[in-house]
């Protein structure tokens, strides 16, 4: 799985495989880099072909072919957000978070001339710490649907969908 500093490292690595590919086959380097291709152990050529393969870019590994840096960008980028996205899906602390935020921009309140108690305040309600009681029942195990809101005079239960 490619993390969010993975950009730099596939960067870093895609370099040294340009440098090596392109490298003459008499020197030492170039003889070593294909003598451990061929080795089926840990080690950074295998490494950096799982990163290709999860990026579906295998094919340059194989083909040992310059990978255009625009395309190695965009892969990663779709990457990470697929990741980021299934990561929310799975973990129900973050349901109040998923309501607010549907892609990996950057968050308009970051951006906005507000107060450190209100950016803070907004920040806390995005990633599930504010002390709202659809967030703090999970810590006594009240089951969803009974996670009242007791400020709304018509007791809805929180939903993703209405917003209560």
């Amino acid at each position: 799985m490619i993390l969010a500093g993975g950009m730099l490292e596939v960067a870093i690595s895609q370099r040294l495989f340009i440098r090596l590919t392109t490298m003459n086959n008499n020197r030492v380097n170039k003889k070593v880099f294909l003598w451990d291709k061929t080795l089926s152990k840990e080690n950074w050529n295998t490494g950096f072909k799982s990163i290709l393969l999860d990026l579906d870019l295998e094919n340059h590994w194989i083909n040992q072919t310059v990978i255009p840096l625009g395309l190695a960008k965009l892969k990663i980028q779709s990457k990470l957000e697929r990741d980021w996205k299934h990561h929310c899906s799975t973990k129900d602390n973050l349901r109040t978070y998923r309501t607010f935020k549907t892609d990996m921009d950057t968050a308009v309140h970051l951006n906005c001339n507000l107060s450190k108690f209100h950016r803070s305040l907004i920040s806390q309600l995005r990633l599930g710490i504010l002390p709202i009681y659809i967030e703090t029942g999970r810590y006594t195990s009240t089951p969803e649907h009974e996670r009242i809101c007791g400020m709304c005079p018509s007791f809805f239960w929180y939903d993703n969908d209405s917003g209560h």
